[in-house]
């Protein structure tokens, strides 16, 4: 199977980095990776129950052109470039990203990757 592994760490990476930012040390965070061998793809999943964002932000963040500037539970300033690499990153692979998310009620991130075999 293939993948580019850099590209892969990056897309983890920046999930887990999101929700570590925009969750609250009393909060949880979980992530799985699976593989559907029948359909052959792999499916990364990191849920929190951080800050959330709206659909609008959502919309700004992935489009890349107006990037959100939300400030973490930390105190820290996002930017979406985060967001924005994993959304071009999994599309690259011709993959897929689904943000599920509400403000408040935190954020599941859904990326499903196709392996080709070769």
């Amino acid at each position: 199977m293939r993948i580019d592994p850099e590209k892969f760490k990056q897309i983890f990476g920046n999930l887990l980095s999101n929700a570590i930012k925009f969750t609250p040390q009393s909060g949880q965070i979980k992530s799985t990776i699976s593989l559907d061998s029948t359909s052959n793809t792999l499916t990364l999943t990191v849920k929190d129950n951080g800050i959330g964002m709206s659909k609008e932000t959502i919309q700004k963040i992935i489009s890349g052109n107006n990037p959100d500037t939300r400030e973490g539970t930390g105190g820290e300033k996002g930017t979406g470039l985060g967001t924005t690499i994993i959304y071009k990153f999994t599309k690259l692979h011709n993959g897929n990203l689904n943000i599920n998310s509400l403000p408040r009620h935190g954020t599941t991130f859904n990326v499903n990757i196709p392996l080709s075999s070769s």
